[in-house]
């Protein structure tokens, strides 16, 4: 096991590789071609979070903290592209997905990236679709620190939370 239930992603900062943990990035991982296994998109699951109190607060403190991954985003390299948000999009169907975006651009009261899902409740939308989103609607974000450690992510333990009670029911 390379890597306990604490582990949401890998990065690989020499090559600004970045990917979704999962039992089938790890076996590509210990395969043949490891960095090759950082490039390949691994569908992250879908969990949902059945007490609504636990995520809220997540979010409340992702969009409190906003004003540093402004800072660190403005001191960044122009092709770093470690810099994601999630946000909230409504699918043709009514449901409610959010789904994480590379950023490359930022206004004020918006965030401008590309979606790095498969957005799975709308047809309108793809894996690379350029989108704009509020930044009042922002529901997490994720860049690195300093030491180029992963900063932010704190609607993490909400869902390690969820999918540790799915696994254990």
């Amino acid at each position: 096991m390379l890597a306990d239930d604490d582990v949401m992603a890998i990065l690989c900062p020499q090559h600004r590789f970045f990917n979704l943990w999962s039992p089938e990035l790890e076996k590509m991982l210990c395969g043949d071609s490891p960095l090759d296994a950082l490039q390949e998109e691994i569908k992250a699951p879908v969990i949902g979070v059945p007490d609504g109190d636990v995520i809220e607060n997540a979010i409340a403190e992702a969009r409190r903290r906003w004003p540093e991954f402004v800072a660190i985003f403005k001191k960044r390299e122009p092709d770093d592209e470690r810099f994601i948000v999630k946000a909230p999009f409504i699918g043709e169907d009514g449901q409610v997905e959010h789904m994480w975006l590379q950023v490359f651009g930022l206004e004020p009261e918006y965030v401008h990236g590309h979606l790095v899902n498969h957005p799975m409740h709308t047809k309108k939308l793809q894996r690379a679709s350029q989108v704009e989103v509020a930044v009042a609607e922002l529901s997490d974000w994720v860049c690195p620190d300093a030491e180029g450690n992963p900063l932010g992510n704190f609607t993490q333990q909400a869902i390690s939370q969820a999918a540790k009670q799915k696994r254990e029911a």
